[in-house]
C-alpha cells in the first residue's frame, strides 16, 4: 500500500520522486514506520495534506483491489467473481475460491491485511491528531 500511496502522492504533485525515495530509505532502517509518517516526519507533507490522501487510499480497501495488488487473481476473475456476486449475494471471497481463482488461505490472508490497512489506517490518524 505504501507504493500506492506514494504514486499517489507524486501523481498530484504532493511530494516528488526523490522525497519518495528519501522516505524508502528510511522506511527501509526503521521498517516499522508508514511512509506517510516518514514523509510527514521530514516536513514533505502537512497534516491536512497526509490526512485527505490517507482517507482517499485507505477508507475503502476492498478485497478485490488487495487481491489484484497481490496479483492473486486478475481483473477479468474480479469481474466474472463481481457479476456472479451481484446475482447471488455471496462473499467474494467464496466465489473467487469456487470459480478456482484464488485459494482459502489467499482470502485469509487478504482479509488479514485488510484489517491491518484499517488499523494502521487508524493508529496513524489518531497519531496526527495528536501532533497538529
Amino acid at each position: 500500500m505504501d507504493h500506492q500511496l506514494g504514486q499517489t502522492l507524486i501523481s498530484r504533485g504532493l511530494i516528488s520522486r526523490d522525497q519518495l525515495v528519501e522516505a524508502l530509505g528510511v522506511q527501509e532502517q526503521q521498517p516499522q514506520l508508514r511512509v506517510g509518517e516518514i514523509l510527514f516526519s521530514l516536513g514533505y507533507l502537512g497534516f491536512s495534506q497526509l490526512d485527505a490522501i490517507l482517507v482517499e487510499v485507505h477508507q475503502d480497501i476492498r478485497i478485490g483491489q488487495l487481491l489484484l495488488m497481490r496479483q492473486f487473481i486478475t481483473r477479468e476473475e474480479l469481474d466474472q467473481a463481481l457479476l456472479r456476486q451481484e446475482q447471488s449475494g455471496e462473499k467474494l471471497g467464496v466465489l473467487l475460491i469456487q470459480l478456482g481463482s484464488c485459494t482459502q488461505s489467499q482470502i485469509e490472508r487478504i482479509l488479514e491485511e485488510q484489517q491491518r490497512f484499517r488499523e494502521g489506517y487508524e493508529d496513524l490518524w489518531r497519531m496526527l491528531r495528536r501532533q497538529n
